[in-house]
């Protein structure tokens, strides 16, 4: 039941509606109709990547905010009642799990109508890969939530936005010899949208996507997801 309600609370949320479907859904019909976006590699990268806008606007600033709001309250029911801490965390990860797929598949659905998209294996890995970053996006929102009270949040959504797409949107997917898109594309390999647009790219070419490739994924996942703990427990402005 509470389950339900907390979703429900999100789908009536004008925030998440407008800035996790809306605004995805707008840049992914724009994205398809220009010149450059055409061929099986571009479209399944304008796939991922408005999926990822839309997984990181609903974790970064819808989600977090609504942990900031409601996690006092859920302490306290967790002392007065059976409905524990961890009964907590379990529930919004199933939440934010059905969140996110909702948003990769309207992105899919609006991709197939328009006959840009077929089913494809292609688009399955995609899929699950959006879950995995959904996941990474939401640990990092929950510990924003926890730390941070719902203005300061408010108030740094927005370079939140900027910084996460920083590290997704592949700066230098033409291997251009500017120094500057290197030294910005080595900087993204530290962070893991940089191996879930490589892992794609592979995946739409047909070239076995090798164990490193999702090796790195998983593990610059943990390791970043460490660090933002860490700056955060380190931050003046925690409550």
């Amino acid at each position: 039941m509470i389950l339900k309600i907390q979703l429900l609370q999100v789908l009536r949320n004008k925030r998440f509606l407008i800035f996790t479907i809306l605004v995805p859904a707008f840049w992914f019909l724009v994205l398809i109709n220009i010149p450059f976006a055409k061929g099986a590699l571009l479209i399944n990268l304008v796939l991922g990547l408005t999926s990822v806008f839309g997984i990181l606007g609903n974790s970064l600033t819808t989600f977090s905010k609504r942990i900031s709001t409601t996690s006092d309250f859920y302490a306290i029911r967790g002392k007065t009642s059976y409905y524990s801490n961890f009964r907590f965390l379990l529930d919004q990860t199933i939440v934010q799990t059905v969140l996110n797929f909702l948003i990769f598949l309207i992105m899919v659905i609006l991709g197939v109508v328009l006959s840009q998209i077929s089913m494809s294996k292609t688009v399955i890995i995609i899929g699950v890969l959006s879950l995995w970053m959904g996941l990474y996006f939401s640990v990092i929102g929950f510990f924003l939530g926890t730390n941070f009270n719902a203005q300061m949040l408010d108030a740094a959504s927005f370079p939140f936005m900027i910084l996460g797409s920083l590290m997704i949107v592949p700066i230098n997917i033409y291997n251009s010899t500017n120094i500057f898109m290197q030294i910005i594309a080595s900087i993204q390999k530290i962070f893991p949208g940089y191996y879930y647009i490589d892992i794609i790219n592979k995946a739409t070419n047909h070239v076995t996507v090798p164990i490193s490739s999702i090796s790195y994924l998983i593990l610059t996942s943990v390791v970043t997801l460490g660090l933002v703990t860490i700056l955060i427990n380190k931050s003046p402005f925690r409550n």
